[in-house]
């Protein structure tokens, strides 16, 4: 047993690359060596790869077939639910991740059975979840990554023929008459001054005037609750846009989806974000795609 446990801190070290150049050497050579401590290696990697690229949904049914797939274990063994600590004399160490004999009494205690590689790879399960767990990155720093790098900030205003004073992006709210601009208006011309608090204002206005309002309302109101640090009223703004009929919101569908994402990031609501950013991806046509597959890709999402 105790030549497993090294095992699985090896391999833990390994892949969080902090073997020293020479151990990374050995490491490797062992891998092309050794068929058994390769296959243990080979396992883990598959269970991080899965749980990594899945969504929360499918983790149980992914763990359910990684733990029928490995070898039985004879009546003996499973006298018990197994607890690694009182059983095994493991511990998972969260803070590092470290996997450790409890003691000398329990380690030549457990060293007497004779524990095969796929016991091994059943304790690699948990050191794989907790691996992807602890090595999630911190919301804060996904979402600026998302939003400020891969999004480029907050959405640039686009004229459109329907302004009915052709407020083109040069436009300024100095240059207009006060009293020809509605509260709407008024919003849009904030919006693109950057100035998101008074466009709020405005656009809340407009909505309590008129009621219900067009997707490129809502897309904009929801764009300058997020850039307000407002998460929680994007999010809200995003899905009431995207409950408007298909025909109303073509042009807007893969925009808002995009910056519902990104605020389901900011609320620190990372299993949302992940599946919103997937359905994005899903869609080889969708002008979002690219984005959301860097997103996917250079952010770590851990197990939700």
């Amino acid at each position: 047993m105790e030549k497993e446990i090294k095992d699985l801190e090896l391999i833990e070290r390994y892949l969080e690359k902090t073997l020293p150049n020479e151990e990374r050497l050995q490491f490797e050579t062992r891998l092309k060596e050794d068929e058994e401590f390769s296959t243990l290696y080979k396992e883990i990697k598959l269970v991080i790869a899965g749980v990594k690229h899945s969504s929360r949904k499918d983790l149980k049914k992914q763990i359910a077939g990684f733990a029928a797939e490995l070898p039985a274990f004879s009546e003996y063994r499973l006298q018990s639910d197994i607890d690694l600590e009182r059983d095994f004399g493991l511990q998972v160490i969260e803070s590092n991740l470290k996997v450790s004999a409890r003691n000398e009494a329990q380690s030549s205690k457990s060293s007497n059975q004779s524990w095969s590689y796929g016991i091994a790879a059943a304790i690699a399960l948990v050191i794989a979840a907790t691996f992807l767990f602890f090595n999630q990155t911190p919301p804060e720093k996904a979402y600026n990554l998302a939003y400020q790098e891969i999004g480029e900030g907050p959405y640039k205003f686009l004229a459109d023929d329907e302004d009915p004073i052709n407020l083109s992006r040069g436009t300024r709210k100095e240059d207009l008459p006060q009293k020809i601009l509605n509260a709407e208006q008024q919003a849009y011309l904030s919006y693109q001054s950057l100035d998101y608090q008074d466009a709020i204002k405005n656009f809340e206005m407009a909505k309590g005037e008129i009621g219900a309002q067009s997707p490129k309302f809502l897309f904009y109101l929801g764009n300058a609750y997020l850039a307000d640090d407002q998460p929680q009223k994007a999010i809200k703004t995003f899905n009431e846009l995207l409950t408007l009929p298909n025909n109303l919101i073509s042009d807007y569908s893969s925009r808002a989806k995009w910056y519902l994402g990104l605020a389901y990031l900011k609320n620190e609501e990372m299993d949302k974000a992940k599946e919103t950013f997937e359905e994005l991806s899903s869609n080889a046509s969708d002008s979002y795609k690219e984005k959301a597959d860097q997103v996917i890709e250079e952010i770590s999402w851990g197990i939700f």
